[in-house]
């Protein structure tokens, strides 16, 4: 239940003797529901079950939906406030904390599509330190901000690729390592989600580090690289001219290619 609709509700309390709506339980000498009652709102929408105090919701309680969701948990002063839990019609649940009616604090939730967060949220957002993991097993371990990934994080694909490093507004930017399932590594800048800026690329014993930008290297290949070995005469004849296509987000570089800088 958003904050505009707890402060609806309170506005209602308000006028506990004037409205429509029906109330069974405790009262107090002044008529106002005090202690343990359920009552159900004028529009029959919202059904209050629960602790009362001076006619606000106040203490443990429950309030359900007429479209079947529900939350249920702490209340102060007519506001969802505190610990609880909110199921929506569609199957979604958060657990954990809430400010005004909104998640904020500590909590897991978890939606209709199987995606699962844990962490700390701000205002119905994930904000802070969290973990996010996909329906496809793909799992973020880092930082968000106003609902992405900001900051440090680490991504481990459903493919077994794996980047910490850097991020901004949900994508890789800034400095980090990828290793792709086949043992290729790349260490270094990031633009926009892509290589980007100086870094150094390796894949088994040839290696290439230097600048790139848009995912391949700014300069032509012209000479191999081993890691820790010179090259026999005549093996740097043996690069390849020019560089492949961009690979997609995520793909790995080509080491065809990626051999070594002129």
């Amino acid at each position: 239940v958003g904050s505009s609709t707890t402060r609806g509700a309170r506005l209602v309390v308000r006028a506990a003797m004037l409205d429509p709506g029906s109330y069974e339980g405790k009262t107090d000498l002044q008529g106002l529901r005090h202690g343990c009652g359920t009552y159900v709102y004028p529009n029959s929408y919202f059904t209050y079950e629960g602790d009362w105090d001076r006619g606000q919701k106040h203490g443990k309680g429950k309030l359900s939906m007429g479209d079947g969701s529900f939350y249920e948990g702490c209340f102060e002063k007519g506001e969802i406030q505190g610990e609880g839990r909110r199921t929506w019609d569609d199957g979604a649940v958060y657990r954990g904390q809430f400010r005004l009616g909104e998640k904020h604090g500590y909590g897991t939730s978890t939606s209709e599509d199987g995606t699962t967060y844990e962490g700390t949220w701000s205002r119905n957002k994930r904000h802070g330190q969290g973990t996010l993991t996909d329906p496809d097993g793909s799992v973020y371990d880092g930082q968000f901000v106003a609902h992405k990934q900001n900051g440090r994080g680490a991504f481990k694909d459903s493919d077994g690729s794996v980047y910490n490093g850097d991020w901004a507004d949900g994508i890789r930017h800034g400095t980090g390592r990828m290793t792709w399932s086949d043992g290729t590594t790349y260490d270094g800048e990031w633009s926009e989600g892509g290589i980007d800026g100086r870094g150094m690329c390796k894949s088994g014993e040839r290696a290439y580090e230097g600048l790139w930008s848009s995912g391949r290297p700014t300069a032509q290949a012209t000479a191999l690289a081993w890691q820790g070995l010179v090259p026999a005469p005549g093996e740097e004849a043996a690069a390849v001219e020019g560089m492949a296509e961009q690979p997609a987000e995520g793909a790995t570089p080509s080491m065809d290619v990626v051999v070594g800088a002129a």
